[in-house]
């Protein structure tokens, strides 16, 4: 038995009930709400750095009436390092995270595959 007529629409594969154009829809909408959630990503994080800069100035203020300088550097690994200097004799006042914490912590990341097994 044969059965004649033109396919579902958008071509498909001949077979009833077929929906061949829900995956490019859902797929649209995947990436619709996808690209959304980028932009809103994108926003809250454009604020918060609004907000940590205005902090930033606020703090570096108020430590220049004390002749203290912050900065806020990245270090070997990305990782933030907050330095207080003097501001007249360029001494390091106070350094988040310590320097000797640091080391360490490159240490045990150069030690963890000797502790860790990966296999189970």
């Amino acid at each position: 038995m044969s059965v004649q007529g033109t396919p579902p629409s958008g071509g498909g594969n001949g077979v009833r009930g077929s929906m061949p154009d829900a995956v490019p829809i859902a797929e649209k909408a995947r990436r619709g709400a996808s690209r959304r959630a980028q932009q809103a990503w994108e926003s809250n994080l454009a604020q918060v750095q609004r907000g940590f800069r205005r902090l930033l100035e606020h703090m570096r203020a108020e430590m220049a009436a004390d002749g203290e300088h912050i900065s806020i550097k990245a270090g070997l690994e990305g990782d933030p390092v907050i330095v207080v200097t003097d501001r007249y004799t360029g001494k390091v006042i106070r350094q988040i995270p310590p320097e000797v914490m640091r080391r360490v912590a490159a240490k045990l990341q150069q030690l963890r595959g000797l502790f860790v097994d990966r296999k189970g």
